[in-house]
C-alpha cells in the first residue's frame, strides 16, 4: 500500500512537472512572438518616422530657399538684423522683401499654426504677396498690398461649399521704406510696428482684424495706412508675437510686450548686429528649459 501511494505521488508530481513545462513553454513562445511583433512594429515606426523627418527636413530646405537671405536684407536696408527661430523644423512665420521703385517693402507675417500646417500657410502667404504686388502694378502701398493679399488668401482658401472653406489666415506687419525721403508707410493686420528714436518708443498699431476668413463683417473691411517721417538712426522693428508670448523666467510666465518693448528700447542705440546677438541671448536666458511655444520672427533696421 505504501508503495502504491509513492507511485501515485510520483505520477502526480510528474504530471505537475509536465504541466509546468507546458505552461512555461507556452509563455515563452507567446513572449517570443510578442517580442518579435514589437520589434517589427518598432522597426516599421522607425522607418516611417525617418521618412517623415526626411520629408520635413527637405521642406525646410525649400522654405529657406524661398525666404530672402540675410545678405539681401543687408544690401537693401543697410544696418539690419533678422531673428528667425521656428518652433519646429519648418515655420508658420515668414518674412518678405522687395525693392519697389524708390522704396523697399518689408513684411513679417504670422500664419495660423506652426510646423508643417503653418509652413503650408506661410508658402501660400509668400506667393500671394508676390501675386498682390503684380496685381497692383504701379499702385503699390502697404494698405493696398494687404487688401490685395486678403483677397488672394481668401480665394486660395475658398471652397465650393462655404461650410468647407478654411478659416485660417495670418497676422501681418508691412512697411514701405523710402530711404531718400526718410519716409515710412505702415499697414498691419493684427500686428504693430515699433519705431524707436533717442530711446523713445513709438508704436504704430495695425488694424485689429487679420488676413483671411475671420468674420463675415471683416470681408469688406479695408486696411488703414499710417505715414511716419523718419530721422537718421531711427530703429524700426516689425515682428510676430512668438517672442513676447514665450514662457520663461523664474516663474515660468510670458515675457509680454511691456518687457519686449523695454528690451528693444534699451538696445536701440546699438548697431543691429549687436542687437541681434542680445535679442538671441535674452531669449535663451529667458526661456531656459521651457519648451518654445511658437515660431519667432523679428526684422529690424536703422533709417539711413
Amino acid at each position: 500500500k505504501e508503495q502504491e501511494q509513492l507511485t501515485q505521488a510520483g505520477i502526480i508530481f510528474a504530471v505537475l512537472l509536465v504541466m509546468i513545462a507546458v505552461i512555461l513553454t507556452y509563455n515563452f513562445i507567446k513572449e517570443r512572438k510578442t517580442k518579435l511583433l514589437v520589434q517589427g512594429l518598432n522597426s516599421d515606426l522607425t522607418s516611417k518616422n525617418k521618412n517623415i523627418l526626411d520629408s520635413i527636413n527637405y521642406a525646410e530646405k525649400i522654405q529657406k530657399a524661398i525666404l530672402p537671405p540675410k545678405e539681401m536684407l543687408d544690401d537693401m536696408l543697410g544696418d539690419t538684423f533678422l531673428y528667425f527661430k521656428p518652433k519646429d523644423i519648418v515655420s508658420g512665420d515668414f518674412y518678405w522683401l522687395r525693392m519697389w521703385k524708390d522704396s523697399i517693402v518689408v513684411c513679417v507675417a504670422d500664419c495660423t499654426g506652426h510646423g508643417v500646417p503653418g509652413a503650408f500657410m506661410s508658402m501660400l502667404g509668400f506667393e500671394s504677396l508676390n501675386q498682390a504686388l503684380h496685381d497692383l502694378e504701379d499702385n503699390v502701398s502697404p494698405a493696398k498690398l494687404l487688401d490685395q493679399l486678403n483677397i488672394n488668401i481668401k480665394l486660395a482658401l475658398s471652397s465650393y461649399s462655404d461650410a468647407e472653406a478654411i478659416k485660417d489666415g495670418m497676422d501681418v506687419s508691412l512697411v514701405q521704406y523710402f530711404p531718400e525721403k526718410k519716409k515710412l508707410l505702415f499697414a498691419g493686420a493684427g500686428n504693430p510696428c515699433y519705431i524707436i528714436r533717442n530711446k523713445e518708443l513709438h508704436e504704430i498699431k495695425g488694424d485689429i482684424f487679420p488676413i483671411g476668413h475671420y468674420h463675415e463683417r471683416t470681408d469688406e473691411m479695408k486696411f488703414k495706412e499710417v505715414e511716419y517721417e523718419l530721422k537718421t538712426n531711427d530703429s524700426i522693428y516689425i515682428f510676430s508675437d512668438g517672442y513676447p508670448d514665450q514662457f520663461g523666467g523664474p516663474r515660468g510666465k510670458k515675457l509680454k510686450y511691456r518687457a519686449f518693448k523695454s528690451l528693444l528700447t534699451k538696445l536701440s542705440n546699438e548697431n543691429m548686429e549687436h542687437q541681434s546677438e542680445m535679442i538671441s541671448k535674452h531669449m535663451d536666458d529667458w526661456r531656459g528649459n521651457e519648451e518654445q511655444i511658437d515660431d519667432m520672427c523679428i526684422i529690424a533696421f536703422k533709417a539711413k
